[in-house]
């Protein structure tokens, strides 16, 4: 399950935007809500952001990565969309049994 959480973690460090110098963690935490649309200090994107969101449901994680996704076709497609977890983790295992 950390793969999830470290894509999650990726996806809001990716959404949160270009870091300006003297930025905290919160305005970069913030940055990441204002850009997928959530409330400024949102549990989802600061779960992410810490790396502890390997326990959240499907609808949870798709719709971050729904967000995400839309966030970069808005940018046109300045930042790379995010990967299906389950995808990645599947083809995790396919190498990982060989």
């Amino acid at each position: 399950m950390q793969d999830i959480a470290a894509e999650l973690q990726q996806v809001v460090f990716k959404a949160a935007g270009t870091i300006k110098p003297g930025m905290g963690i919160k305005a970069q935490i913030n940055a990441a809500c204002d850009n997928l649309g959530y409330p400024r200090g949102h549990w989802r994107v600061r779960e992410a952001w810490y790396g502890t969101a390997s326990n959240w449901n499907g609808k949870a994680i798709f719709d971050l990565l729904g967000r995400y996704n839309r966030l970069c076709q808005k940018a046109g497609f300045n930042v790379e969309p995010a990967n299906d977890p389950l995808a990645v983790i599947a083809g995790k295992n396919k190498f990982s049994a060989g």
